[in-house]
């Protein structure tokens, strides 16, 4: 109980710089001098206190005495900051783990950087749904959800999750599925209904990402034209030195795309505002598409 109390005053103190006694007594529930007494043990072990008389006074450590002088350059730290930066979305408590190493650093440096992860839309719903899934990952929780694969059949799957994973602009659940009996990606937004069961598993050796990889598929070179209004998808979607911004605000695009099943659903997304040069056989195949489509219009 001391050894905890005694973290707790010095991380108190290297939060605030200065409380008193009688604050730190409240806090843990022990007298005065029991607090002195913990405050000759923390001097004993090196750390340079001192306490102030008055209206004002209270318990202090030595100006610019930081763990980090032992622990961490300057670089390191804003290195270490900025990297827990990144992780703030995720974080479900008010006082985040950066916080507490920015007191521990005495960092006053201003936050610079801020990286969120979750939708323009639909915030809550993602929020909730990572932290459940943190929630089964680290207390090792088998969960079951519904999941729909790619062609819109939703089966029933239980798997054991070991990490979320970003990829290719979005999130997936890397777990082992008890069904295949192998590791799967599955993609948060194509998870629904979860439940965290109260069975416990134990962790397996991740495969290698090699082994995980999605499949090769042969490139193809394209030429594209653009109109000018969909500017703020061409340069998500394209190389910039594959871009080529015409007089009259249309984009050429010559650039490699993959030949799979998802490039004629890629391109259609740009409506009338596309027309393919070439190669002739994507232009035949996107004819014979729209006109299927166009059936389900009559």
């Amino acid at each position: 109980m001391q050894t905890e109390r005694l973290f707790e005053t010095l991380y108190l103190l290297l939060e605030r710089r200065q409380i008193s006694a009688a604050a730190l007594a409240q806090r843990f529930g022990v007298s005065r001098r029991t607090i002195y007494r913990d405050l000759e043990t923390l001097s004993q072990a090196g750390i340079p206190l001192y306490t102030l008389r008055g209206k004002n006074g209270g318990i202090r450590l030595m100006e610019g005495f930081v763990l980090d002088r032992a622990l961490f350059s300057k670089e390191e730290q804003q290195e270490l900051l900025s990297a827990l930066e990144s992780l703030k979305a995720f974080q479900d408590k008010d006082f985040t783990l950066s916080e507490k190493l920015q007191g521990l650093f005495a960092a006053q440096e201003p936050s610079w950087l801020h990286i969120s992860f979750a939708p323009w839309s639909n915030t809550a719903g993602q929020m909730e749904k990572f932290t459940h899934l943190k929630q089964a990952i680290c207390q090792r929780q088998v969960i079951s959800f519904a999941y729909c694969n790619a062609k819109g059949v939703f089966s029933t799957r239980t798997t054991e999750p070991h990490r979320l994973v970003f990829r290719s602009q979005d999130w997936y659940l890397q777990a082992y599925c008890l069904e295949r009996q192998a590791f799967r990606y599955f993609k948060l937004t194509r998870i629904q209904q979860m439940k965290i069961t109260s069975q416990i598993f134990e962790r397996r050796a991740l495969p290698f990402e090699k082994e995980q990889a999605m499949p090769a598929c042969r490139l193809i070179s394209v030429t594209l034209w653009i109109q000018g209004t969909q500017g703020y998808r061409v340069y998500d979607d394209f190389p910039a030195a594959d871009i080529h911004r015409m007089a009259d605000d249309t984009f050429k695009i010559t650039t490699m795309l993959p030949d799979n099943e998802y490039l004629e659903t890629f391109l259609l997304s740009y409506g009338e505002a596309l027309r393919v040069e070439a190669p002739e056989s994507l232009r035949y195949s996107l004819r014979k598409r729209t006109a299927r489509m166009a059936e389900n219009f009559r």
